[in-house]
């Protein structure tokens, strides 16, 4: 049986104060997304003022190491200024390592709420650790469709001692790898932080919206962050099987009226 929340206060304390987050809603039965989740009309994307790029945004970074160099470099500033995200391959993180990322990314956010809280913001054993879901969830008027942990990296020792044990070795391997991707294939002193605006090129964000929802990681400077954008409680078989709650959250994770 789903939970009901009598109120505003009630809902965040279950999602936010106590730690269960949006996957304690899908998990408890939820059939239709809460009002707090759901964005206003001015801040939705009007659809009628999109265009589809047919564009190719598949970036070969083994190219900077050659007579394309240049042409990279442009390709990387026009898909971050344009679509505003682009694919890059050949950048030498391991696909097994971004699999096993994933893997302990769902096994951390798999665990039961009393074992994700105690890393909440103010209980964590360390303030380089935040389990947490939404952006700012005590400000925001519309929460985000999302839960979090995230980690920041300052030495060996103290990740292996207060990063989560679930994903704290393969982490560590991922933001060691990464980052040092990023150091040996900076493209250009021209590809400044003015050129690329606000986008950001990473690496390995997949997954797959269904039982356990869809799993991204990002890392920038030395902060690995692990994302889940729960999906329903179950993966329907046919789309006869669909729950309701199917019909409120879209490929990408995100509630909808």
């Amino acid at each position: 049986m789903a939970l009901s929340f009598n109120d505003e206060n009630s809902l965040f304390n279950f999602v936010v104060k106590d730690g269960n987050g949006v996957k304690g809603l899908v998990d408890s039965g939820l059939t239709q997304v809460p009002g707090q989740y759901i964005q206003p009309p001015i801040h939705r994307i009007n659809k009628q003022n999109t265009t589809v790029s047919l564009e190719n945004m598949i970036i070969d970074l083994s190219e900077l190491d050659g007579p394309n160099h240049d042409q990279v470099v442009k390709s990387i500033a026009h898909a971050a200024e344009t679509p505003g995200f682009f694919q890059v391959v050949n950048h030498g993180v391991p696909i097994e390592l971004l699999e096993s990322l994933k893997v302990s990314a769902h096994e951390f956010f798999n665990q039961p709420s009393e074992k994700k809280a105690v890393y909440l913001k103010g209980v964590s054993p360390s303030p380089m650790v935040k389990y947490g879901t939404s952006f700012v969830p005590e400000k925001e008027k519309a929460l985000e469709w999302k839960d979090y942990i995230s980690m920041i990296y300052t030495n060996d020792a103290d990740a292996l001692e207060f990063w989560p044990n679930e994903c704290k070795e393969v982490a560590l391997e991922y933001i060691k790898t990464s980052t040092g991707m990023s150091k040996t294939r900076t493209p250009s002193p021209s590809l400044s932080d003015e050129n690329l605006s606000d986008s950001v090129a990473s690496v390995g964000r997949e997954g797959n919206l269904g039982q356990s929802g869809r799993v991204v990681d990002d890392v920038q400077d030395d902060q690995l962050e692990q994302i889940l954008y729960p999906g329903t409680s179950q993966q329907p078989a046919e789309p006869s099987s669909a729950t309701p709650l199917d019909e409120n959250v879209n490929s990408e994770g995100n509630a909808i009226p």
